[in-house]
């Protein structure tokens, strides 16, 4: 009897130290948050977008509210706390972030969990309609049933900063609009953003299903007129019984980001990558579509005026390997932005790449996805 008293005096006395620890970082992030949201022009989050999302020494570094100069940042309109005992779970409202490179806005509220043993990685629950806005693109409204997202983080105890070492997200019954028009809709989805090292390069891969475009007039026009590109095309996707206006069974993509320089302390900016030679090597992009299964290998670059540049090697299965669409032998080449899609048979100019890609060959980009294999595709 003496023992059971005891040890239910230690469990007690342990809930009782555990509630109090709860209670002091409850009370820490509460302050922090309301911080946050107290005054627009100190804002102690402006300070953080200032280092990691502002200009770099030298260029004309911005300053926050105080230095009378208001600095783009996060907005939330309110807040709820809770998660006890084993984490916390923070509740925003109203919430909305205002920079050059990117504008972004919740229509409704937006969780965050983070659980004490597991302390370098958080959950966010981003289910709802969201408002988005790119450099050189139209605003885009995108909206889902269920949608979260994984962010986990390394420590750099000796530079006393972190950096982002994986992203997974994943959502359900997601609906794009561009200009208040539906573009695209999917069943479900699942991504993720694997960085490595430090300097590596980032890995990327992400399945999608159910993926189907929009009737609209407008988005059907723009697949017309990527058509009229290419001699044939139309005919071609007839007689074959497949058109890029018609459902997809399933996406399946994977790709390298270099470089990348998550959340070092250095600024980063839409220029910061493009001056350090950024693009993406896409290895494999899968679609199925009925019976019948597509792949794409691509390099993707932005141009100096900012917008993106992608070329293409557009192949369908037959038997055990891919060849080219017959209407698309030449290699066409993407280029997209102030809201718009040109299209060129002509390849990526080799005075236009960074200094860190090769000049490479149509050829050697085919066979880049032709010789992928997927983890549960057979040798055969």
């Amino acid at each position: 009897m003496r023992f059971w008293r005891l040890l239910i005096l230690v469990l007690f006395s342990l809930a009782v130290i555990w509630s109090i620890l709860w209670l002091v970082g409850y009370g820490l992030i509460r302050t922090q948050v309301s911080a946050l949201i107290a005054d627009e022009s100190t804002s102690l989050v402006d300070d953080l977008l200032a280092e990691e999302l502002g200009e770099s020494e030298g260029t004309g570094a911005m300053v926050d509210g105080r230095g009378g100069s208001a600095i783009p940042g996060l907005r939330i309109a309110g807040f709820g706390l809770g998660g006890y005992p084993f984490g916390y779970r923070v509740r925003l409202s109203g919430a909305a972030l205002d920079h050059p490179d990117l504008g972004w806005s919740a229509g409704d509220d937006v969780t965050l969990w983070w659980q004490l043993f597991q302390p370098f990685s958080a959950r966010v629950d981003f289910s709802g309609s969201h408002w988005v806005s790119l450099p050189l693109q139209p605003p885009m409204t995108l909206s889902l049933d269920r949608g979260a997202v994984r962010v986990e983080v390394q420590p750099l105890w000796s530079e006393r900063t972190a950096r982002l070492s994986r992203v997974s997200t994943w959502g359900e019954a997601v609906l794009v609009r561009v200009n208040d028009h539906d573009v695209v809709d999917l069943g479900r989805f699942a991504a993720d953003l694997d960085a490595p090292g430090q300097f590596a390069p980032a890995r990327v891969s992400a399945d999608i299903f159910d993926l189907a475009p929009s009737d609209h007039p407008r988005v059907q026009g723009l697949y017309q007129q990527l058509l009229a590109t290419f001699p044939r095309a139309d005919a071609t996707f007839n007689a074959l019984g497949i058109g890029l206006d018609r459902p997809v069974d399933q996406l399946r993509l994977r790709a390298t980001i270099d470089p990348v320089f998550p959340l070092l302390g250095a600024s980063y900016r839409h220029r910061f990558f493009v001056a350090r030679g950024g693009n993406v090597l896409l290895e494999v992009l899968d679609g199925k579509q009925g019976q019948w299964q597509g792949r794409a290998s691509g390099r993707l670059m932005f141009g100096p005026d900012g917008r993106v540049m992608v070329q293409v090697c557009p192949q369908l299965r037959a038997g055990v390997s891919y060849v080219p669409l017959p209407s698309m032998i030449l290699p066409p080449t993407f280029y997209i932005g102030d809201g718009r899609l040109d299209v060129s048979s002509d390849p990526i100019p080799a005075i236009a790449l960074p200094e860190t890609v090769a000049p490479f060959t149509q050829a050697e980009l085919c066979a880049i996805g032709r010789s992928f294999r997927f983890e549960d595709e057979s040798e055969g």
